[in-house]
C-alpha cells in the first residue's frame, strides 16, 4: 500500500466523511451548511477597522505607510468554535486535503464579488509559500491548494513565484509583537519570476491573518521585483486574542 492509500484510509478512519456542520451525508460540507456561510460585504483596513476607500488600503496616509499590499479580501469573519474554524483546523492541522474544494468555493465566491471580472494579461494569483521543512510535515501547502481552486476557476495564470528559503519559528506560537517581526525579510521572489511579474497585479492568496504580517512579508518582495498592485484575499482573518492560536 503506497503512502497516499495510507493516508487516506488512516483520515476516514480518523475523520469519516461527515458534514462537519450538521454531521450528515458522505462530505465535509454540505450545501445545506454552506448556504449558511455569510460573506462579509464591508472590507475594512487592517489597520484603524475603516472601510476601504476604492482600491487603496485606507484613505489614512498612516495606514497605507504600515502595509505594503494594497487591498486586504477578507470571506469571513472569524468566531472560535465556529463552523469555519472547525473546516480550516481540520484542513491545515489534521491534513484532510480534500476541504480545500468547499473552503475554495468560499474564496472564489468572495473573488468573484470584489473583482467582479479579471483582466487576464494583467492580473496573476499567486500564494503564501511554506518553507520546505514545513512542507515535508503537512504534504501539501494549503494556501496553493486554495491558490490552485482560485485560478482552474477564473481562468488566471497561478506562478509559484515566493520562496522561504530561510526557516522561522512558527507565528502561531510568538506573541503579536515577534509576529510583526519574525518574518521580516524572510520571504524572496525567486529569480526565474522576477522578469515576469513586474508591471502585473497581484492576487496574494493564504487562508488565515491575523497581523497580516506573512502577508506583508509576501507582498513586499513582489513590490520590489515591480508588482504593480497586491491584493490580498484569505478565508478569515481574527484578532491576536481569538487565538488563532488554533489556526
Amino acid at each position: 500500500m503506497n503512502f497516499m492509500k495510507l493516508k487516506d484510509l488512516v483520515l476516514n478512519v480518523l475523520f469519516p466523511k461527515i458534514c462537519f456542520g450538521c454531521g450528515n451525508g458522505d462530505c465535509y460540507l454540505c450545501e445545506k451548511c454552506f448556504r449558511k456561510f455569510s460573506l462579509v460585504d464591508h472590507q475594512i483596513c487592517p489597520v484603524c477597522d475603516r472601510i476601504n476607500d476604492g482600491e487603496i488600503l485606507c484613505s489614512r496616509n498612516g495606514c497605507r505607510k504600515m502595509f505594503c499590499f494594497d487591498k486586504l479580501i477578507v470571506c469571513l469573519n472569524y468566531e472560535k468554535e465556529s463552523l469555519l474554524s472547525k473546516l480550516i483546523v481540520n484542513f491545515k492541522y489534521n491534513f484532510i486535503e480534500e476541504l480545500h474544494f468547499c473552503l475554495g468555493e468560499i474564496l472564489i465566491t468572495q473573488m468573484n464579488s470584489q473583482f467582479g471580472h479579471y483582466e487576464g494579461e494583467k492580473t496573476l494569483i499567486t500564494f503564501v509559500p511554506l518553507h520546505k521543512k514545513k512542507f515535508k510535515e503537512r504534504g501539501f501547502n494549503q494556501s496553493e491548494l486554495l491558490a490552485k481552486y482560485a485560478a482552474e476557476k477564473t481562468g488566471l495564470k497561478i506562478f509559484d513565484c515566493l520562496d522561504r528559503p530561510e526557516f522561522r519559528r512558527d507565528q502561531v506560537s510568538l506573541s503579536q509583537k515577534e509576529r510583526l517581526i519574525n518574518l521580516v525579510d524572510s520571504i524572496k521572489v525567486k529569480k526565474d519570476f522576477e522578469e515576469l511579474i513586474q508591471y502585473k497585479n497581484i492576487i496574494l492568496i493564504d487562508d488565515v491573518a491575523t497581523t497580516c504580517s506573512t502577508l506583508n512579508e509576501c507582498s513586499k518582495a513582489l513590490k520590489k521585483s515591480g508588482a504593480n498592485k497586491v491584493y490580498c484575499i484569505v478565508l478569515a482573518r481574527g484578532s491576536f486574542s481569538d487565538s488563532i492560536k488554533e489556526i
